[in-house]
């Protein structure tokens, strides 16, 4: 995270994109009216006899949310023919009013009688959700000991195989609002409390991905083109996404990642050469080394500064290892070629780092399947990342994690976990007198109904910014998150 301010983005020329998209969406489906524009404007009026067609119930579709922590959010509904005039008959299994109890209900706003399922299944699938918590300094604050902040996110993906047939392509767009307030700090704190808070003003709105994806070769090989969330790519634990510190989501070792809320256009590719094993490369606008912030560019604004951000992951994927599943590894580096200034007051052409990221289940409950199918259980993490220590304050960081997907009997979409990070500073960093910062959190998510939980989460940050003469820093935060 940097320190600059968040300038009020102009959104002109992304967001004609991103309608013309969706217009062009609509248009080319068919020369004549096309079952998704029945879907949403209603029905044609019949020129011919035409022929009952019945209904039944469909099975539960599982719709991908954006990264902020990235989760995805289960949208259920009624199939529906699109050109059938009649309102689908309400029974126990739909997600609509008359249907199944709105607590029930796998998001907020439900199948939308039918409407949500209807552009689904023409390859339209929209989905949100509402991050709003309140934080407070118990031990360690100073200025306004509590604060409030809201993360609003709203995409929408368009399945390019259903709309134009195109096998293995997708658009997606994601729109962000974010208030995280200016008034709230733990100044001797390193590594951030919230992996929603904003630096500057504290206020986004803003177009916030924006890219186009296509499969090759038996999906073999992914490219992804447009504005992208780096660490939605690369360095990403999912493990580790129900934690709440920064840390958790990217190692402090790589400040220059183009990651919320600043992410950049650019482009990656990852190839699958086998099922266990992955490699990926990608290259993105790296003016944020510059104070450009990126996140609210369009495509006109392309490069506002000279530097380039390149990245490269490996790693191994496992379904099982003895008794493990959902096994995975991997090893990155990255390089900025901004010029950057040093502790010395040297100018510097390029910094780098690595990072490496690993994760598994250790234990699932009896009758629970691949983790790919479903994730109860409890998992472990970890993570490193070292960079030059003559130009960032983070020169090494280690990172664990211990996460329970579904608690109790009866609680299985309840959720807990324990994160320890440390952080190892640059001598010319000059923070404190000591040499590292240990911060420990601890959460339990409650999941109310399934589209609506609340997250009470401690964070204890000993030796702060390395200083062992300050106390140790006390936060308590309550998250509530809504899943339209």
């Amino acid at each position: 995270m940097n320190d600059q301010t968040i300038q009020r983005p102009v959104l002109g020329d992304l967001n004609a994109a991103a309608f013309t998209i969706a217009l062009g969406s609509l248009a080319i489906l068919a020369p004549e009216r096309s079952a998704l524009a029945d879907v949403l404007f209603g029905p044609a009026a019949p020129t011919a006899p035409t022929v009952e067609v019945s209904v039944s119930p469909a099975l539960p579709l599982m719709v991908a949310l954006a990264p902020i922590p990235q989760e995805a959010a289960p949208v259920m509904g009624a199939e529906q023919n699109a050109r059938d005039p009649t309102p689908v008959a309400v029974n126990d299994s739909c997600e609509w009013f008359g249907g199944k109890p709105w607590s029930e209900w796998n998001t907020m706003t439900g199948d939308w009688g039918g409407a949500r399922t209807g552009l689904i299944e023409n390859g339209v699938t929209v989905a949100g959700s509402a991050i709003m918590e309140w934080s407070n300094a118990i031990q360690g604050g100073s200025g306004k000991d509590n604060t409030g902040r809201v993360l609003l996110d709203l995409n929408t993906t368009f399945d390019l195989g259903k709309i134009f047939d195109l096998k293995g392509g997708s658009v997606f767009l994601d729109f962000q609002y974010a208030d995280t307030g200016n008034g709230f700090s733990v100044p001797e704190a390193f590594q951030p409390i919230s992996n929603i808070d904003l630096p500057g003003s504290g206020r986004i709105t803003q177009i916030s991905q924006a890219w186009y994806q296509q499969y090759f070769a038996e999906d073999i090989l992914r490219v992804k083109v447009g504005k992208i969330d780096a660490n939605a790519e690369f360095g990403y634990t999912p493990a580790l996404a129900g934690f709440i510190n920064l840390s958790a989501a990217v190692t402090p070792t790589n400040p220059l990642m183009p990651t919320y809320p600043n992410p950049a256009f650019g482009v990656n590719a990852f190839l699958y050469p086998c099922k266990e094993c992955y490699v990926g490369f990608g290259l993105y606008d790296g003016s944020l080394a510059e104070g450009v912030q990126t996140g609210n560019l369009g495509p006109s604004s392309l490069w506002d500064g000279n530097g380039v951000y390149m990245t490269a992951e490996a790693g191994l994927t496992m379904d099982n290892l003895g008794p493990f599943s959902g096994v995975r590894a991997g090893l990155g580096a990255w390089w900025s070629t901004s010029q950057l200034t040093t502790f010395s007051g040297d100018e510097q052409d390029g910094v780098g780092g690595i990072y490496g990221i690993a994760e598994a289940r250790v234990w699932r409950p009896e009758g629970v399947g691949d983790a790919s199918s479903c994730r109860r259980g409890l998992w472990i993490a970890g993570q490193f990342g070292c960079t030059d220590s003559g130009v960032f304050a983070a020169a090494n960081q280690i990172g664990f994690g211990a996460a329970l997907s579904g608690t109790f009997s009866g609680r299985d979409l309840d959720g807990a976990g324990v994160y320890i990070s440390w952080v190892d500073f640059a001598s010319g960093a000059n923070l404190g007198d000591g040499s590292n910062e240990t911060m420990v959190e601890c959460y339990y998510d409650v999941a109310v109904t399934p589209w609506f939980r609340l997250k009470p989460d401690m964070q204890f940050v000993f030796d702060p910014s390395g200083d062992s003469t300050v106390d140790t820093s006390v936060i308590f935060t309550l998250r509530a998150t809504v899943t339209f």
